[in-house]
C-alpha cells in the first residue's frame, strides 16, 4: 500500500496488529504500533483494545496500562477485560513460579 502512496487506514492497522497477536510476532507488533502512532490517525477503541491485548500477551504491563489509562472515558468492556485478563495471567504465572498453585 505504501509503495502505491496509499496510506494504511485504521482497518489495515487493526488487521496487521491482530496478525501479530496470532503469530506472536511481538517485534513486528512494536513496529506496526510505531508506524500507527506516526500516521497520526485518530485511534478508535477497536485499535486501542487490540494494542492493549498485544502488549498484554507479550507481558508488557506498563505499556498496556499506559494505553488503557490514556483511553480515559473511551474505555469499554473489552478494554477492561483485556486488563483484567492480563492481571490474572501474571498472577497465575507468579503463583505457579512460587509453588502456590
Amino acid at each position: 500500500m505504501t509503495q502505491q502512496n496509499a496510506p494504511p487506514d485504521l482497518s489495515t492497522y487493526s488487521i496487521l496488529l491482530k496478525s501479530c497477536i496470532r503469530f506472536r510476532n511481538f517485534q513486528l507488533e512494536k513496529l506496526v504500533h510505531r508506524k500507527l502512532i506516526q500516521s497520526r490517525l485518530k485511534l478508535d477503541s477497536v485499535v486501542l483494545n487490540t494494542i492493549i491485548s498485544l502488549y498484554s500477551k507479550c507481558s508488557d504491563v506498563d505499556t498496556a496500562r499506559s494505553i488503557f489509562e490514556g483511553m480515559g472515558n473511551g474505555r469499554d468492556l473489552v478494554s477492561c477485560s483485556a486488563m483484567v485478563s492480563q492481571v490474572l495471567r501474571i498472577t497465575v504465572w507468579s503463583c505457579k513460579q512460587f509453588g502456590h498453585l
